[in-house]
């Protein structure tokens, strides 16, 4: 099985099982350790999902990058230190 393959199969079975217990609206999707890839958006795409999350650390930059937005970490931080 190629890469393609491989991914296309872990998202759309996840996809299934999700959506046999009514959870799989909204289209949102979490990489698995944070790792995303070009193919993993391709096929998110494929199976309608709207926004996908990586671990990396940022602000999101542009739309086109919906699949593949980052995190501001909180932690411990105080909320004031990110304007709230």
């Amino acid at each position: 099985m190629t890469t393609l393959d491989t991914a296309d199969k872990e998202i759309s079975l996840a996809d299934t099982q999700l959506g046999e217990h009514g959870l799989n609206t909204p289209r949102v999707f979490s990489y698995p350790y944070g790792l995303s890839s070009n193919i993993a958006s391709q096929i998110l795409t494929k199976y309608g999902y709207s926004l996908a999350f990586t671990t990396v650390s940022g602000s999101t930059l542009c739309q086109k990058q919906r699949l593949q937005l980052p995190r501001i970490r909180i932690g411990n931080t105080n909320l004031d230190a990110y304007g709230f």
